[in-house]
């Protein structure tokens, strides 16, 4: 009998909890009443309702879908085998983008607005999502969703490093000599240093100057360096086809030779007498 009423106070409190979204003070129009409207309006035009999202969000848009279906209103839910084709003005496309937008939902909403649907879109993020340009009329559901979580996130990890620096002595000493005298950037520099110092427990010594390079001398090094390269390069690449211009030459040689020997041989084969010479020769 507890575990019942727990059960029954647990499924309450869920139900009131999604209830005191749609309560939530908001700039926009009701989404409920929206939500209505155009769906009425589509059987209103003898249109057809087509339904998408993703995760748990297209879960209840099939929910949602099937209930339109039972109430004898032709709904389908994108991507499924029976599902027509969006091609004119008299059909209402609803999708639910909770963070604002998903790439597929982004994609879809622009085909159906191209083939001249109505868009209906559902989301949390009413003026930053990417789908909502793609929408005829939005719906704001004043839920958290995951673009709050990161948005919470950022501004924590932006409060820990603001956080970190305001405890740093050293940080708060060179602010404050700043604001003594800004333009001594080289006393700031000097402060510093000694901190540094002071910290490392070593002597207290003036910063040395920084050693600066100007735009001429960096381009000249980068230059010489790449001249350097290019050098190396050519004298490796000249003494390759050295090599191959030796190896060419060792080869011809061998080939020349070659053709000798061929020559001798056609003309030791030309003056030696034929079998058939030689027979006719002993019968004389």
């Amino acid at each position: 009998m507890a575990s019942s009423n727990s059960m029954a106070s647990l499924a309450s409190e869920i139900c009131n909890q999604i209830s005191s979204i749609f309560s939530k003070p908001s700039s926009h129009p009701p989404v409920l009443d929206i939500l209505v409207n155009e769906i009425s309006s589509a059987v209103a035009r003898n249109g057809r309702v087509f339904l998408y999202g993703v995760g748990r969000e297209g879960l209840m848009l099939k929910a949602l879908c099937m209930r339109l279906f039972h109430l004898g209103v032709s709904a389908h839910f994108v991507f499924d085998m029976t599902t027509p084709p969006i091609h004119g003005p008299q059909d209402l496309l609803i999708s639910s983008a909770g963070p604002g937008g998903f790439s597929t939902v982004d994609a879809l909403c622009s085909i159906a607005r191209s083939n001249g649907a109505r868009v209906l879109l559902l989301t949390a993020q009413p003026d930053t999502g990417s789908c909502v340009k793609h929408a005829s009329v939005v719906g704001h559901v004043a839920a958290q969703t995951m673009a709050d979580d990161e948005s919470k996130s950022s501004k924590e990890k932006n409060l820990r490093k603001t956080s970190r620096k305001l405890k740093d002595p050293n940080l708060a000493r060179t602010k404050q000599a700043y604001r003594a005298a800004p333009s001594t950037g080289p006393y700031i520099i000097e402060l510093i240093a000694k901190g540094r110092a002071a910290q490392a427990g070593q002597a207290e010594r003036p910063a040395e100057p920084e050693e600066r390079v100007t735009y001429t001398e960096a381009v000249t090094m980068k230059f010489g360096h790449t001249y350097a390269r290019l050098k190396g390069f050519g004298v490796a690449t000249k003494k390759k086809i050295e090599d191959l211009e030796t190896q060419l030459s060792e080869m011809n040689k061998y080939l020349f030779a070659a053709n000798n020997q061929v020559k001798e041989l056609k003309q030791h084969i030309e003056d030696t007498p034929s079998t058939t010479k030689l027979e006719k020769d002993l019968e004389e």
